[in-house]
């Protein structure tokens, strides 16, 4: 899987470099409790040599080296500690490997993945002007 997710970012660095937009569904989205997503940021991706556009293509990016990474690992919102702050909430993740613990809440529908908020020992913050992502 993490393999999969490095080419999808790598992708998309591409893409934004090529000034065109991606198209997700909410399926591309799912976010299972249990699951665990880590997050790589790389060089520059215009070293990268994408080859012609077409179908079929393959990339090579072993060239590239990555600064640094970062895993989400996917919760129910209800069995954590601040899920009642978040009752819409039906996607939540926590980063792994950070003090304190930080849970950050989103819901997902058809049409939109809103964030919603995160909590923490430190504190717990609701965005009232919640923004669909």
């Amino acid at each position: 899987m993490n393999k999969t997710l490095f080419a999808f970012l790598c992708s998309f660095c591409l893409i934004i470099t090529a000034h065109a937009q991606p198209v997700l569904n909410s399926s591309d989205l799912s976010g299972a409790p249990g699951t665990s997503i880590t997050f790589s940021s790389m060089t520059d991706p215009g070293t990268v040599d994408v080859g012609p556009a077409g179908a079929n293509q393959t990339w090579n990016f072993t060239g590239m080296t990555t600064v640094f990474t970062q895993t989400h690992e996917y919760h129910d919102p209800a069995t954590t500690a601040w899920g009642a702050s978040f009752p819409n909430a039906n996607r939540c993740f926590k980063i792994a490997d950070i003090t304190p613990e930080m849970f950050h809440y989103f819901e997902l529908t058809t049409t939109d993945y809103w964030t919603l908020g995160f909590g923490s020992d430190m504190m717990t913050i609701n965005y009232n002007n919640t923004q669909s992502l």
